[in-house]
């Protein structure tokens, strides 16, 4: 048995995730930044069985008046908990160029992306992807 970990991932320029009507603060103003919020326990996945869980969350990605925004939120499965090679922006804080073409790079993330990246096949600046290993 496999232990995964299951990641929330919150890129922006000023992003907040509520967990247990709390408040928390994941970036600073900067740009370019990207902020991790790691689920305490990891998951065990059986690589022969199927795996059905279920969640549930409210978010909104409200950019600043007068700013674009980030390129959004990710949830993301993953046996490792080390993103430190992960590039912010486009590759919301999870994937680099090398990982993009890497089948190894063993991560599913579901993205609600907020910016329209043609080169990841994205179908417009406001929809929900799922990416294993790559975000295209």
């Amino acid at each position: 048995m496999s232990c995964w970990l299951l990641h929330i991932l919150i890129i922006s320029s000023s992003s907040h995730l509520s967990i247990k009507s709390t408040r928390k603060k994941l970036t600073s103003a900067s740009e370019h930044r990207t902020g991790h919020v790691f689920y305490k326990k990891s998951i065990g996945l059986s690589s022969s069985k199927p795996l059905s869980f279920s969640t549930h969350f409210v978010c909104a990605l409200v950019p600043r008046p007068g700013y674009e925004g980030g390129h959004g939120i990710a949830f993301v499965v993953s046996h490792s908990m080390d993103f430190s090679h992960a590039q912010p922006n486009r590759y919301l804080g999870v994937f680099n160029t090398s990982t993009i073409v890497s089948p190894s790079s063993h991560v599913l993330a579901v993205e609600l992306d907020t910016i329209w990246n043609p080169e990841f096949s994205d179908i417009d600046n406001n929809h929900v992807g799922i990416d294993v290993n790559s975000p295209v």
